[in-house]
């Protein structure tokens, strides 16, 4: 996880009520706008930015209902916090303007404009509109703002940025008048959906909405969240806030009828997909709540959700983990899913797809119990029986979970009782017969290996092998390989635990192990 990041998490005291729900909202707030803020700059300002930050999140003063960050006014006391702080950084400054445009923060964005690096007030009015207005404006909010402050309330504006204004928002609209001022700010209500920018979309929603019907208010919020994939074109990542926005003017009163028009262009699962990336895990509860799942194909349909899911638990972050797991099995268990988790029983290949480059063990066993916990010993063997089914087994086996992969998996193949010492065997001479290893401690490299300590396994050979970390993922592979052998039935177990695989010596393994 990103070391900034990281930080921001921690200041989230663990004894809060609604210590997750922090967390997740703190997870957001970098996402959208910590990692531009950070674009650029030394390890010494982000570090000064990073501690004004972490006084700020605790206060609160800035948390709406303890639970979710008031980014506006955190924004604003942000920028006031590091002009005290006399935090200088050109490149902080650019950032930080870009972040009044997203706010729509006016007194700062005209603050900072003639405080940006390449500001010449010498510059001919050309190269002004060129290089601050159009080529500087890295998005349409940056671009809207910068004509603003010089065309409105302004006696007399300059004609070429006057033009260039106009320019700009006949881009959204033909009929955008640049003397109504609804106008521009329907403009802007346009840029702030190609930005993505929750705060615009507030401002600006604020500006224009008397001028429409209910149903049409209705109707322009449904469209919003529907379509913010496309509509949020400049920065794909922030089509969330389009979507976040969406749902609240709608009210959960409105989210059936917002999933029924979501439906009608087989948008099932992208606006749930979008909420759980951003861990609005109740959120996404109801919108699937009231999802009518006889209208969706099962067959074209039937691992989307739940695989799609179970990928996403392990992506959050570290210390939102848990809260993912708590969202995985709500869904698993959903009454209104038991097609949808028949049809990913029937093959487990997508389900253990998603769970086999799971190097943390909580992130794995658990959500691999309650699968298994709902499989026929037919539907495990079929699912083992496959590459990311013995990936499992080899991870299972590094991190010392020999009970679970003995009582859950391998009982259910002939002479399973034999894999694991077959696999400590074959592990053992792998490491014995290496040219590199000799004179190590070969014991202590293999529990280093078995027990899942990557960092003293590598540790223990960096200074004979070249690339131990990649030595390491190799044996991970040999595991694997052992694994899927074994399950297909292709090693011929005697009294004895042999020391090869399909009749080929354990040593002929190793050659070009060095790299």
């Amino acid at each position: 996880m990103n070391k900034e990041l990281a930080t921001l998490l921690d200041v989230v005291p663990e004894n809060d009520n609604n210590y997750h729900l922090k967390l997740a909202e703190v997870a957001r707030w970098y996402k959208v706008y910590g990692q531009k803020m950070f674009y650029h700059i030394d390890k010494e300002s982000i570090d000064k930015v990073i501690n004004v930050l972490n006084i700020l999140m605790i206060d609160n003063r800035f948390w709406n209902h303890n639970i979710r960050l008031n980014n506006l006014i955190l924004g604003k006391e942000l920028i006031k916090r590091i002009n005290i702080e006399q935090i200088d950084h050109s490149h902080l400054t650019t950032q930080l303007y870009h972040f009044a445009c997203f706010l729509c923060s006016e007194e700062h964005i005209r603050e900072l404009f003639f405080r940006l690096d390449n500001y010449n007030e010498s510059w001919t009015t050309e190269k002004f509109v060129s290089d601050i207005l159009n080529r500087n404006g890295k998005g349409p909010l940056i671009k809207f703002w910068s004509h603003y402050i010089n065309i409105v309330g302004i006696e007399n504006p300059n004609p070429v940025i006057f033009s260039s204004f106009k320019e700009l928002l006949s881009k959204y609209s033909e009929d955008f008048d640049i003397d109504n001022i609804n106008d521009i700010w329907k403009c802007g209500f346009e840029c702030s959906k190609e930005q993505g920018s929750r705060e615009a979309l507030e401002f600006f929603w604020s500006k224009i909405k008397h001028q429409y019907e209910e149903k049409e208010r209705e109707d322009i919020l449904v469209n919003l969240g529907i379509n913010a994939y496309s509509l949020c074109c400049f920065n794909r990542e922030n089509n969330f806030n389009l979507i976040e926005f969406s749902l609240d003017h709608l009210g959960s009163a409105k989210y059936k009828y917002f999933v029924e028009e979501s439906c009608k262009f087989e948008n099932y699962f992208g606006t749930i997909f979008s909420l759980i990336d951003n861990y609005l895990y109740n959120e996404a509860k109801e919108l699937i709540s009231v999802l009518d799942f006889n209208v969706i194909d099962c067959e074209r349909y039937g691992n989307s959700l739940i695989c799609g899911t179970l990928q996403k638990v392990h992506n959050a972050p570290y210390k939102l983990k848990k809260q993912s797991f708590d969202f995985f099995s709500w869904i698993w268990t959903f009454e209104q899913l038991e097609e949808h988790r028949r049809y990913c029983l029937s093959d487990l290949y997508y389900i253990f797809d998603a769970l086999k480059d799971s190097d943390e063990l909580e992130v794995l066993v658990d959500p691999l119990k309650l699968v298994l916990n709902s499989a026929s010993p037919e539907q495990i063997k079929r699912g083992f029986l496959t590459y990311p089914g013995s990936s499992i087994c080899s991870t299972l086996y590094i991190k010392d979970e020999r009970a679970l992969l003995q009582n859950e998996v391998l009982k259910f193949f002939q002479d399973g009782d034999k894999f694991i010492d077959y696999v400590d065997n074959l592990v053992l001479n792998t490491l014995t017969e290496c040219e590199e290893l000799k004179g190590l401690d070969i014991n202590e490299i293999f529990n280093f290996y078995r027990q899942g300590k990557t960092r003293e396994f590598m540790e223990s050979i960096e200074e004979r092998v070249d690339n131990s970390q990649w030595f390491f993922y190799w044996l991970k592979e040999v595991t694997g390989d052992a694994f899927y052998k074994m399950i297909e039935g292709k090693v011929k177990f005697e009294q004895s635990v042999p020391s090869c695989i399909g009749g080929v010596r354990c040593d002929s393994l190793v050659s070009g192990i060095s790299r």
